[in-house]
């Protein structure tokens, strides 16, 4: 009983709080006064309130809240409309509902709207506008409603509707201006170190790589070009591309949009879209501690672009796990993309392992050096990695979370396959 009185009292509104306040003077008056009339009119408002209280919190809203997305992902700064579906599907008909929608910051303003009255079965629709600001998974709702009695005496706080995702995804930078097949990025797979032979099964003929089934050569191509070549089944061939992310908390400094590891997600989407567009068969892995492996493998635009949504900062170990899984795919060559962060000599090492002789390895690096978020110690840990992948033979770039994404890429698009940086 007490406990319900408590919860009574916080609920009370102004006007129901000034009417327990008169409602006490009076019955107290009376009682002081010996005036019946007085406390009969004490107790009949002390007792208004309670039964309206009661009766407030004896029925549900008996409201159900429908969302549509409109569109269902998003990309940083887009425009995204939601419509809500608000049903009274209880037996009993709402009053007026204050309505307001639960949102994270970066998703733009808390939307508020009234609900108007609803009998059982009836419906409104209600609209309102998002604009995120961060990628990520988004979470909207639940609605909460602030339902008041008919006297406006008592108000009953409830959330209904569950949650709703918002996937939004990294922007996409237009990298366009010095495409790689075009300086000799990539050339590893490429029409040059391919013999198409008219007329033989429709199939391609390039040469020979250690691991290639001997059942696959192809002898009379091999005794016209001295070299022994294989049959190949993809025709027309295309070029391929590894791009990774390297998303270990200890490589990247700096929080939000303002942190080398928002712009290596966005490096990331924008060169796997721009290898796309170039007409490479992309192949983007992200790390993702929950997948079996600790990697998402993805070999379209769509897939990369939702696991870059939803990829979080991980730990030391995920660089080992993310550097296994593309062991596997680099066997045959063809342009390697890796965007990271920082990285010791030794984890370099097995970086620079992936990319294959003949082929282009291209390295954007975070570069925590001169950032006050971390020990001297740590960025002198850190600087190594660098120079031991220039070593390797990859093109590398160092970065910040103020570079320019095209001008990174820019400067990296005009080395040629096997030039050191």
């Amino acid at each position: 009983m007490l406990s319900w009185l408590r919860a009574v009292w916080a609920s009370l509104t102004t006007r129901g709080t000034a009417f327990v306040a008169a409602g006490a003077c009076l019955l107290v008056a009376g009682l002081l006064l010996g005036q019946r009339d007085l406390t009969r009119a004490g107790l009949l408002l002390v007792i208004l309130v309670l039964v309206s209280a009661w009766l407030l919190r004896r029925h549900g809203t008996g409201l159900e809240i429908v969302r549509t997305l409109r569109p269902p992902h998003a990309a940083i700064d887009d425009l995204v409309t939601v419509d809500a579906t608000i049903r009274q599907a209880g037996s009993q008909s709402s009053g007026v509902v204050f309505a307001d929608e639960h949102l994270a910051y970066h998703l733009g303003e808390r939307p508020r709207f009234v609900i108007p009255a609803l009998r059982p079965g009836e419906q409104c629709r209600v609209q309102y506008s998002l604009r995120p600001s961060l990628r990520g998974v988004h979470l909207l709702g639940p609605m909460g409603l602030r339902v008041k009695d008919v006297f406006g005496l008592t108000v009953r706080v409830a959330q209904v509707g569950g949650q709703d995702e918002l996937l939004v995804v990294p922007t996409i930078v237009d990298l366009a201006g010095s495409p790689p097949g075009s300086t000799g990025l990539g050339t590893e797979g490429a029409g040059s170190s391919v013999v198409s032979l008219h007329g033989e099964d429709d199939q391609g003929i390039r040469e020979y790589r250690q691991g290639d089934d001997l059942r696959r050569i192809h002898w009379p191509a091999s005794a016209r070009t001295g070299d022994l070549m294989v049959r190949q089944e993809d025709r027309p061939l295309r070029r391929q591309a590894l791009v990774l992310l390297d998303s270990r908390v200890e490589g990247h400094v700096g929080t939000g949009r303002a942190s080398t590891m928002e712009w290596a997600v966005t490096m990331v989407a924008s060169v796997s879209a721009h290898l796309h567009e170039l007409g490479y068969a992309v192949t983007t892995l992200v790390p993702d501690p929950a997948s079996p492996t600790g990697v998402i493998v993805a070999e379209d635009l769509t897939s990369t672009l939702v696991a870059l949504a939803r990829v979080t900062p991980t730990g030391a170990t995920s660089l080992a796990d993310l550097l296994h899984a593309a062991r596997g795919l680099t066997r045959a060559g063809g342009l390697v993309v890796i965007v990271s962060g920082a990285l010791r000599e030794s984890q370099a090492v097995s970086v620079a392992a992936l990319r294959q002789p003949g082929s282009a390895g291209l390295a954007l690096v975070a570069d925590i050096s001169n950032s006050r978020l971390v020990s001297p110690a740590l960025a002198q840990e850190h600087t190594g990695g660098v120079e031991v992948l220039r070593q390797a033979g990859f093109r590398t770039e160092s970065v910040h979370a103020v570079t320019p994404h095209a001008a990174a890429w820019a400067r990296l698009a005009p080395a040629r396959v096997g030039q050191r940086g």
